[in-house]
């Protein structure tokens, strides 16, 4: 009796697999499904990115007057920033990415100017820095129109800070006599900063040169909004422009390496 069951048991596994063995001369890909036989997207990859963030140069412009009234230049946009960008996807053949960013800029202006009235003056040299940093989670989605090459859309989600630093001091100083803060100098510096939140759409277009190696060129649009503004990191400051924030256009450039397969059938 076991011998004929496994006899039996055997029949039933042999007659499938036979009809199977004679369809494999008639297979194509023509016999696939249409998902099956659509374009592929699958990358793991570190880059290096590049941007230029276009601010609301207004608002920066009156922040930067309000700290140092008489010697404020004309600001010009953009602002450069410059990072890294991580990128994975974890579903193959879904064509979705995950990725992590962190990108930075700033920009320094200086200058000298002549303070006090009649014989009371003093020529002291000025210095402003402005910056702003971005970190984001993204998720994007990849459209593949031919090997090689593909066109992603996206969504970023993240924080940052705003930060402007302003310092004022004659040429030379004594360390002895006016490294005090309990006395009156012309000599001081202050900060402005604050966090800030966004999210930002975005649009790339991706090149693999080879297996390990990819290029990226993307725009991007900042909708941001500011949290607490301190300065000195203690004192809360009120009245600042509602318009400084990280909002704004931004053309990023990155090249990666990592592994990445990118094509249609």
């Amino acid at each position: 009796m076991r011998l004929i069951s496994l006899l039996f048991l055997g029949l039933l596994l042999w007659l499938p697999l036979r009809a199977q063995d004679e369809r494999i001369e008639d297979f194509s890909f023509e016999d696939l499904p249409e998902e099956e036989l659509s374009s592929f997207y699958e990358i793991v990859g570190v880059g290096v990115i590049g941007t230029a963030q276009f601010l609301n140069v207004d608002a920066v412009q009156q922040v930067a007057e309000q700290l140092f009234p008489q010697s404020t230049p004309a600001i010009d946009a953009p602002l450069y920033c410059a990072g890294f960008y991580i990128a994975e996807s974890f579903y193959p053949g879904k064509k979705f990415r995950f990725g992590f960013l962190y990108t930075a800029g700033s920009r320094t202006q200086t200058g000298t100017v002549t303070i006090g009235e009649g014989i009371d003056t003093a020529q002291v040299q000025r210095r402003l820095e402005y910056g702003i940093s971005y970190n984001a989670l993204t998720v994007d989605y990849a459209f593949v129109p031919a090997s090689q090459l593909a066109i992603v859309a996206g969504l970023q989600l993240g924080w940052g800070s705003i930060r402007f630093s302003a310092a004022q001091s004659l040429e030379q100083r004594r360390f002895d006599e006016e490294f005090q803060f309990d006395q009156p100098s012309i000599n001081n510096s202050t900060t402005l900063e604050t966090l800030h939140f966004f999210t930002a759409p975005q649009l790339a277009i991706e090149w693999s040169p080879t297996a390990t190696a990819l290029l990226r060129i993307a725009g991007t649009y900042h909708f941001s909004w500011t949290g607490e503004w301190k300065a000195d990191n203690i004192q809360r400051v009120e009245n600042v422009p509602k318009t400084l924030n990280g909002g704004g256009f931004g053309v990023q450039i990155g090249l990666f390496i990592g592994l990445f397969r990118i094509g249609v059938p």
